[in-house]
């Protein structure tokens, strides 16, 4: 039937069934994601942050799988082979230094001597075994002034300081978490009262704190150690560190603390909250198992935020010998000992320095990408 003009009359047809045909055509093809796999996906078109995480892989690898590799120890001392440039080996530097004219002067002459007899006489089998390795596995960085291969120190440092950075980052993460995540659903004068806590934390300077703690707790914690035969595995480490730990666990937190408490005070008016409350859910389960996994992106991201800056004050606290024992090595202690020759010999400095910074600007373009990917505002 035609329709009139000017009328208000429906058309039929245009309420029939649609056919097979046109329904494939309507439907929209799209995969279900999960939240996970939303945000990798998500994650993976950001390029900075997968090159960061792709600087992380190179640099875990260089630091535990490294040392597999390479035939020397953190510790090994070669005679003969001190401050040896990258890629150098005793025999160069000996025709390098046969070509240098001799001191004009006393003085001049009195340091030539002393330089050239660091190289001193190794016996028969120890040279045929350092000339072994050198063979396999040359120095790539060159040696320190007790003939100690760079790039192993180089490895076990960066080790120290990722395992520093990740375990201050756990400690931060458990505490803060916990501490905001019951203040913010508590709520009242609880909160005024823990929040008031938090800003006389923030206020007490960390670097001081470490420095007392490294002092005071010297004595004890060496005592400690060497009674103690499940510690003394960590003689090693030296009582700074583990004062820097200490520190991490009574100060650090303040900052995911505040983060998470935040979040907990949007999401405890949400209307699951309400549910599992009324179904008889108590305050712990409500915390643990409704509140802290709907924050878990803004702890993840704060987390990741948190490495980078505990691998800085392991490196600062190292640097100026608060830090890891000798000789054992972080990064910032290599630096700490490169100063000694950084006029003569500055690649040494430039080594560990290198090494903080690819792994602190490495934490910060992952954690860039993960709050994009993470942050639900952000879908497109």
């Amino acid at each position: 039937m035609a329709k009139k003009p000017f009328s208000f009359q429906t058309d039929p047809s245009m309420f029939e069934p649609a056919d097979p045909e046109e329904k494939k055509e309507l439907i929209i093809q799209r995969q279900s994601l999960s939240f996970w796999q939303d945000s990798w996906r998500r994650l993976r078109k950001n390029p900075t942050a997968m090159i960061g995480l792709a600087l992380i892989i190179l640099s875990l690898l260089f630091a535990f799988i490294g040392p597999l590799i390479v035939p020397y120890k953190y510790d090994e001392q070669i005679r003969g082979f001190e401050n040896l440039s990258p890629m150098q080996t005793p025999q160069e530097r000996s025709a390098a230094r046969a070509e240098v004219p001799k001191p004009k002067n006393r003085s001049e002459e009195f340091a030539y001597d002393f330089d050239t007899s660091a190289s001193g006489e190794k016996t028969a089998p120890e040279t045929a075994a350092v000339e072994l390795k050198e063979a396999v596995f040359p120095h790539v960085l060159g040696t320190d002034s007790l003939g100690r291969d760079n790039l192993v120190r180089l490895m076990y440092g960066s080790r120290i300081s990722l395992l520093v950075g990740i375990i201050a980052s756990v400690i931060i993460l458990i505490i803060g978490s916990i501490y905001g995540a019951f203040s913010g659903f508590i709520g009242g004068r609880t909160d005024n009262v823990m929040m008031r806590i938090l800003e006389l934390l923030y206020a007490i300077p960390d670097i001081l704190i470490v420095i007392l703690l490294s002092i005071v707790l010297k004595a004890p914690l060496s005592q400690l150690f060497a009674v103690s035969p499940a510690l003394s595995k960590l003689t090693g480490i030296g009582p700074g560190l583990l004062s820097m730990f200490i520190t991490f666990a009574l100060l650090y937190w303040v900052g995911m603390a505040r983060i998470v408490r935040g979040q907990v005070l949007q999401l405890k008016e949400q209307e699951f909250i309400t549910a599992a409350q009324a179904l008889g859910a108590n305050n712990n389960r409500v915390i643990f198992k409704h509140l802290l996994p709907n924050c878990i992106g803004p702890i993840i991201v704060t987390t990741t935020f948190q490495i980078p800056n505990a691998i800085f004050v392991e490196s600062f606290l190292s640097f100026i010998g608060l830090g890891i024992s000798a000789p054992m090595a972080s990064l910032g202690s290599l630096a700490n000992d490169a100063m000694s020759g950084i006029q003569t010999y500055p690649y040494m400095l430039a080594q560990p320095a290198i090494m903080i910074a690819i792994i602190i600007l490495a934490f910060n373009m992952l954690g860039d990408g993960l709050r994009d990917a993470l942050d639900p505002r952000m879908k497109k």
